[in-house]
């Protein structure tokens, strides 16, 4: 079973992808520049329960992620908006400059690093938050971490004695973590 990628409204011959190491690895060539153009890719991973690692870069683009159980999740998104799902995994990264991600549901099993440059991140985390140590940089943004909002210039946050990492730096974006029980 391998990997597909179905994209509509995009000329199939700029799409480079590779496969490795039972990865994939997918690219708009030199020639890709789409600028004004608006396609959609979906990328279709087998059901195998072996995928152990998603690294997902985009530019500027949307993307719909559904629940998923993995090893490592890393999201660097620069504009655009990233709706996901259920996500459990060992290790999650969620970082965008001016774009949003959304995560319906996150269960970070050793460490969840979230990052915005001037964009939003909204995420509900299973358990409380006394299963996490929160450790946060705000500086011109807003964190909002379990219901209590922080916002300063350069404040710095270290509360809990969880199990779990929780590894915060808001420049001037806006983050809300929650724990909906």
């Amino acid at each position: 079973t391998e990997f597909t990628l179905q994209v509509n409204g995009l000329d199939q011959s700029i799409l480079r992808t590779r496969a490795d190491d039972g990865g994939l690895n997918v690219q708009l060539g030199p020639q890709g520049n789409q600028q004004g153009r608006l396609f959609t890719a979906t990328l279709t991973i087998p059901d195998t329960g072996v995928l152990q690692d998603l690294d997902v870069s985009l530019n500027s683009a949307d993307l719909d992620l559904p629940d998923m159980t993995l090893d490592e999740l890393e999201i660097s998104l620069n504009a655009g908006d990233v709706q996901a799902g259920e996500i459990s995994a060992r290790s999650i990264s969620l970082e965008t400059n001016a774009g949003r991600i959304e995560a319906a549901r996150v269960q970070p099993g050793r460490e969840l690093e979230v990052s915005s440059n001037a964009g939003e991140i909204t995420a509900s985390l299973t358990g409380t938050a006394s299963d996490y140590t929160l450790q946060a940089e705000v500086l011109a943004g807003s964190l909002t971490y379990d219901g209590t909002s922080y916002s300063s210039l350069a404040q710095q946050l270290r509360q809990g004695t969880g199990a779990v990492e929780i590894d915060v730096e808001c420049a001037a974006g806006q983050i809300d973590l929650s724990f909906p029980g």
